[in-house]
């Protein structure tokens, strides 16, 4: 008897940038980073850009854990903070052609869901580029 082989599978569409099978001897993990590298997505190559968004309560407003925050720091011995106020970080990765796309998504974002325009300020820290 020969050794058993497997039965020759029809190549998918899509393997290579000019639409042919990748060779067989590539495991399959391989093959699914090569599709990736190889398809652009939305025309462009996509890369991940970092941002970070700052939510605090509006000037003026009372912030009451701020205010206990403040109150409590001068009895654990730190006496010299005049001021202290609570917010959100948040940190986001967003996949654009573009940062500028990106950018006025995360705006977007922020303005719409992540925080309330009526009580809070939101200020978003340009990230850098992340590896893929």
């Amino acid at each position: 008897m020969g050794p058993r082989t497997a039965p020759a599978r029809p190549p998918r569409r899509g393997d290579r940038a000019d639409g042919g099978p990748l060779p067989r001897g590539l495991r399959a993990d391989h093959r699914r980073a090569i599709r990736r590298l190889l398809a652009p997505n939305g025309g462009g190559w996509r890369v991940k850009f970092r941002f970070e968004v700052v939510v605090s309560l509006k000037e003026g407003l009372l912030d009451p854990q701020g205010r206990t925050i403040q109150d409590a720091l001068p009895t654990l011995g730190w006496s010299n903070v005049s001021e202290a106020r609570v917010g959100k970080h948040i940190e986001l990765a967003v996949e654009s052609d573009n940062e500028a796309a990106a950018r006025e998504q995360v705006e977007e974002m922020s303005r719409r869901f992540l925080s309330n325009p009526v009580i809070e300020d939101f200020r978003i820290l340009t990230g850098k580029k992340a590896a893929r």
